[in-house]
């Protein structure tokens, strides 16, 4: 099923659950496929298609309950009668003024009783490696398709899963060869050497050449080819492409170190590094403004001003050597592909010459953290007064402070990595609910929560709202 004839002799194991893998990331066949499928005329409205994409720039995007969410509500615009049981949930907790989100289980029961309504469905999950929490979104996956026998599942995934996962699921496994996507890397390479203007003044020969070059050292690999070709784009004539074809770096982790290694600025360095560091553990989208403000801003700073802001933050994407990408459309910034984190956090660089780039989990958590409490003990918020029109959505606040809504929402999902001087953070802000009107603390839970009234969280306990919002790291050291 939704494989092509000459992968076929590759299968093993059933045909509940194919699971594509391969050295070449299978997003674009992906993709293709969700798009025929939904292009397709309909011929049967209990046949449903589900689809979602584990983006690894967003944390919420591989939370294995929002991928179960998003199923359930797409199954729902067909089958509006799966949500009957969700109501009554979602009333009480609107009564107790909670906002809590179901259960893993609800939503795999949810799903598993809509899709046995259907005669047939299929649930096409791309990046599933993407998912900090990939092994329990396979399973949770696998064990609806099982108790709804007319559901097919495709995940596709871009490293080759634990032998036993794909054993003691019962999944079949369809590896995407080298050779099969050779034609499409040269169609890419072909296609860019005849359309990028920056090639368009040397020879024909030349181009031929690097065409050759860089087929033969792909081995299936379209992220090798496109920076190789990113890489001889940059070169000013054509000699010196000749040049760098004779140094062209072996695989994608060569090529990202000699891309950090162009870079001599201690400044430059010290930028590249931050905004790596950001927008690789951010766990959400961030806008260049939002990123280029995270970035400037240096420990203990008391407030930002126009002095201590990066005047253009475009300079990052041109800085960090092609490693982000910026998207007009939306405003945000993004890793140009996930095997750039891959590359920064892995055992590789710690003894190569970008080691000055290595990011580790636990320490790039905890930076991140220390960078939301500073904004949030900023001088600007200790006045929490209606005047200052201290909520969520206000414009003149997001444009004023653009780090503002990631420093309040998300430093929480950083509180893992805790550590003595997030510790201390924490104890600085519980510190300002003895200053007139709770200081920043107050202005904090204002953001978080506007309808509640000022005076009632100047009444209330810090370990009350803590506990509320979820953040056990407050809680624990409060207790």
């Amino acid at each position: 099923m939704l494989m092509p004839s000459s992968t076929q002799g590759q299968v093993t194991g059933s045909d509940t659950a194919p699971w594509v893998s391969g050295l070449t990331t299978p997003t674009t066949l992906f993709s293709h496929v969700v798009q025929e499928i939904s292009d397709a005329p309909v011929v049967d409205p209990s046949v449903a298609l589900l689809d979602f994409y584990c983006t690894i720039s967003n944390n919420d995007a591989q939370d294995s309950r929002n991928v179960l969410g998003s199923l359930v509500a797409q199954l729902s615009k067909a089958l509006p009668h799966i949500l009957r049981d969700v109501e009554p949930i979602y009333e009480q907790e609107k009564k107790l003024g909670l906002h809590k989100r179901l259960r893993l289980d609800n939503l795999k029961q949810l799903l598993s009783r809509g899709l046995a309504s259907l005669k047939g469905a299929l649930i096409c999950i791309d990046a599933v490696n993407e998912s900090e929490e990939s092994v329990m979104l396979v399973k949770s996956l696998v064990n609806v398709t099982k108790a709804a026998p007319n559901i097919r599942l495709l995940l596709t995934i871009t490293l080759f899963p634990d032998k036993s996962i794909v054993s003691d699921m019962d999944l079949k496994l369809v590896t995407m060869e080298a050779i099969l996507v050779m034609k499409d890397i040269g169609r890419v390479v072909s296609d860019r050497l005849a359309s990028d203007r920056k090639f368009g003044s040397i020879r024909t020969e030349l181009k031929d050449e690097v065409e050759e070059v860089i087929l033969d050292g792909a081995d299936g690999m379209f992220r090798w080819a496109q920076l190789t070709l990113d890489n001889l784009s940059a070169c000013r004539t054509g000699r010196e492409i000749k040049r760098r074809l004779t140094q062209i770096p072996p695989n994608p982790n060569q090529t990202y170190s000699n891309m950090l290694n162009r870079l001599h600025n201690p400044s430059d360095m010290h930028l590249a590094r931050e905004a790596l560091l950001i927008r690789c553990f951010a766990t959400k989208p961030l806008t260049l403004t939002e990123l280029g403000e995270a970035v400037a801003l240096e420990d203990r700073d008391c407030s930002m001003d126009e002095d201590s802001r990066l005047p253009d933050p475009y300079v990052l994407i041109n800085i960090c050597q092609g490693l982000l990408i910026y998207r007009d459309l939306t405003d945000d910034v993004y890793l140009a592909h996930s095997s750039i984190k891959t590359f920064l956090t892995s055992e590789w660089i710690v003894s190569s010459p970008a080691s000055f780039f290595t990011l580790e989990h636990k320490s790039t958590n905890a930076r991140i953290m220390h960078k939301c409490f500073t904004y949030l003990i900023f001088e600007d918020f200790v006045d929490p007064t209606p005047e200052h029109s201290f909520f969520r959505g206000d414009d003149w606040l997001c444009k004023q402070y653009s780090f503002l809504d990631y420093a309040v929402l998300q430093w929480g999902i950083h509180e893992m990595s805790v550590d003595q001087e997030g510790l201390l953070r924490i104890s600085e802000i519980l510190e300002t609910t003895k200053l007139p009107r709770g200081g920043n603390f107050s202005s904090w839970v204002q953001y978080q929560n506007p309808q509640i009234p000022l005076k009632y969280i100047e009444a209330s306990q810090p370990l009350y709202y803590a506990a509320s919002f979820g953040l056990v790291a407050i809680v624990e050291f409060i207790l």
